[in-house]
């Protein structure tokens, strides 16, 4: 093999002449070049792109991306650079805590479409509005939070001023203008606060003094007042906690025909008895559940508790439920009694809903439909409290009432006081004339009484001939009995 030995064969032409040779490895390199330019320009690209996609994906996580304004992150970390600025430079920082006041009526009647425009115009508003050190943020879905750097008191006058005039201003939407209103609260660091969350939670609480002041749209911490605002916030904390706690109970009142002394039905009503502070009278934690919007959950469960527990009386009498204002404007009312009574059995002629007036007024389109739907389905409707709200006759003209129950405060007073006995005859000829019996409420003496019988009321309530007591007590009495084995069922035992 060593021996072997291999020769190139001499061939004419051109494949081996060196300037052709030269000429590819210059076509080569040139290639090369260009692949290599080309690398690093799609280098630079794929880096700027990536570069502008993290700033996208900052911008994202830092700011509302519906009204454009910094969000709740954003302004935390823009809080703590200020209270330190603030610490450093031994000067003032003021924090406005913003609330819309009527943007779920605009959700309500206009729709989300309408609520997302105005909040995306209210954002450009206020953001065109900033100078140097302010900071305007949306927290929430009304929620807004505003810092000012606080040099003199006139300039947050003037900064408060124009985010006033820019959330007071209206809003045209299509063919139709809104003016949505704020509520604003404003606590100063280090005046009124010694930390981040002790500021905010103190602009909340100036906040919500704000929105309950009909008076004043502006309203600046002051630890006396507040403190009001903070027991009444702290209140209704325990209350969210208490229907998943079994705090809250149902008791029922008895309602009497006068003409034949006959029991026509219950009334329910709504207790709560706090683990710390025993009963709370109704009349101080209703008003938090609707300003709270768990009066939605408690209505709902009202309403089951106390079908589930009529389904099984002997005699069928009828039990009534009072219905929110803000239960009426927000829930699918025809579509949760439907369900309930599906669930519960209850015949749907034993069940009465109660509403007052002002629970139709909010849309008395929508209201009418809603009850127009709920008596179609055989259950009746009264109208509650009679004589404190609208009492229009229009009113009683375009809905369809059951029943009207006239407010205690009238009868109570009835007796020693010429005025109002000439009200409620009015109230009861009204009554008979549309075909409405009248239910007088809070009779408490036999002389209130002896004057409604003789004026010719159809029924009354009251301590007179009951006071709301638990079902316990009322099977107890043998006003009701109980069908088959349904004490154990429902949990209740007669005393």
């Amino acid at each position: 093999m060593t021996a072997f030995q291999v020769e190139p064969m001499p061939i004419e032409g051109s494949f081996s002449n060196p300037t052709a040779l030269h000429t590819l490895a210059l076509a080569i390199a040139g290639m090369s070049l260009m692949i290599a330019c080309a690398g690093l320009v799609s280098y630079l690209i794929d880096d700027n792109v990536r570069a502008e996609s993290l700033e996208h994906l900052r911008r994202m996580a830092l700011n509302d991306m519906l009204t454009g304004l910094p969000n709740r992150m954003n302004f935390n970390e823009r809080l703590d650079l200020e209270i330190e600025l603030a610490r450093q430079r031994k000067s003032r920082l003021a924090l406005v805590g913003i609330d819309l006041n009527r943007f779920k009526e605009i959700n309500d009647l206009r729709g989300h479409h309408a609520g997302d425009e105005v909040l995306r115009i209210l954002g450009r508003r206020m953001s065109n509005l900033l100078r140097e050190g302010e900071f305007v943020a949306r927290v929430g879905g009304d929620e807004f939070v505003a810092i000012y750097r606080l040099e003199e008191q006139a300039g947050l006058i003037d900064f408060l001023s124009r985010l006033e005039a820019a959330l007071y201003k209206p809003v045209r939407l299509d063919n139709y203008q809104v003016t949505p209103g704020a509520s604003f609260g404003v606590a100063i660091y280090p005046d009124d606060a010694s930390s981040k969350v002790i500021l905010v939670n103190n602009a909340d609480l100036a906040m919500y003094r704000a929105k309950a002041d009909l008076m004043h749209s502006v309203c600046f911490y002051e630890p006396a007042m507040d403190e009001t605002v903070r027991a009444r916030r702290n209140l209704a904390a325990d209350l969210r906690e208490a229907l998943g706690r079994d705090q809250l109970s149902v008791h029922y009142q008895v309602q009497t025909s006068l003409s034949t002394g006959e029991i026509r039905g219950y009334e329910v009503l709504l207790r709560w008895e706090h683990p710390r502070r025993g009963f709370i009278p109704p009349a101080e934690f209703i008003p938090l559940a609707e300003e709270d919007g768990v009066i939605l959950q408690i209505g709902e469960w009202v309403l089951r508790e106390a079908c589930a527990k009529a389904v099984s009386w002997k005699p069928p009498h009828m039990v009534a439920v009072n219905v929110s204002a803000v239960q009426f404007a927000h829930a699918d009312l025809p579509g949760l009694v439907t369900n309930v009574l599906m669930q519960t059995g209850l015949a749907p002629e034993r069940l009465e809903l109660e509403l007052t007036e002002s629970a139709i007024f909010v849309d008395r389109e929508r209201s009418l439909q809603t009850l127009r739907q709920i008596k179609a389905l055989g259950v009746s409707i009264a109208l509650d409290d009679f004589g404190t709200g609208y009492s229009s006759l229009d009113t009683l003209r375009s809905f369809p009432f059951d029943r009207i129950k006239l407010d205690q405060s009238f009868v109570g007073d009835a007796v020693s006081s010429p005025q109002d006995r000439p009200i409620i005859r009015a109230v009861l000829t009204l009554g008979k004339s549309l075909g409405i019996p009248v239910l007088a409420e809070g009779i408490e003496t036999p002389d209130q009484l002896a004057l409604l019988i003789e004026e010719g009321c159809d029924e009354a309530q009251g301590f007179l001939f009951g006071r709301p007591v638990p079902l316990s007590q009322i099977l107890g009495s043998g006003q009701i009995a109980l069908t088959g084995n349904d004490h154990e069922r429902l949990g209740v035992v007669p005393s």
